[in-house]
């Protein structure tokens, strides 16, 4: 009687927790990441799946919870911000099926002359660059060859890059994803051994007991 009544609490217990990581399994499906370059920030958000989300709302909040303003993910599910405030910046987007996105960018990945920023380190900064820029140019700009990359082909090379490094950064957060999956299946093989080495000593206990 004993025996069964353990065995049934066990796989009850068993039950909650396989229940509970297989929750946190699927809402961890949602892939987001958030990149600050200078002022801007750009965004992506998706699935592990490779699905991005497309037209999506993305608003942004302060820490008090105050709105800063909002964007759209395009149709590869990538979204730019523009940051006016150094400050901590909330992204938050509701995908549905009680999946949410939240993202964090903190004011110390953004520059020092956005509005709460040391504006004297900006502006020493910038005068520290202004100083060797000027001593790097040569004193006779006669005897200098000056290239100008064309506009357009620079613009194009740029796109290319940027193309390219989205395209690392979702294949960094997919892996992410599948080596958190593996993890939280590991977890619920290794409960359910403990369990399996439990029932087989209850069961070893009872067959001695009526031995």
């Amino acid at each position: 009687m004993l025996y069964g009544k353990l065995r049934f609490a066990a796989l009850v217990l068993a039950s909650f927790l396989i229940f509970g990581l297989s929750s946190n399994a699927w809402a961890h499906k949602v892939i987001s990441a958030a990149y600050p370059d200078g002022n801007l920030i750009e965004g992506e958000i998706g699935f592990s799946n490779g699905d991005m989300a497309k037209n999506l709302l993305v608003e942004v909040f302060d820490t008090a919870g105050n709105k800063l303003g909002e964007t759209t993910t395009d149709e590869e599910g990538f979204f730019v911000f523009t940051a006016t405030k150094k400050i901590d910046h909330i992204f938050r987007a509701n995908l549905s099926a009680g999946h949410i996105a939240m993202l964090t960018v903190t004011a110390d990945e953004l520059p020092d002359d956005l509005i709460g920023g040391s504006i004297a380190d900006a502006t020493g900064n910038q005068d520290a660059a202004s100083s060797e820029k000027d001593a790097a140019v040569p004193s006779n700009l006669s005897d200098t060859k000056l290239v100008v990359m064309d506009q357009a082909a620079l613009e194009k090379l740029l796109s290319k890059t940027s193309k390219e490094v989205r395209s690392l950064r979702k294949e960094l957060a997919q892996y992410k994803e599948e080596r958190r999956m593996q993890d939280i299946l590991g977890g619920i093989g290794y409960i359910l051994g403990i369990f399996g080495i439990a029932s087989f000593l209850l069961g070893r206990f009872k067959t001695t007991k009526g031995a």
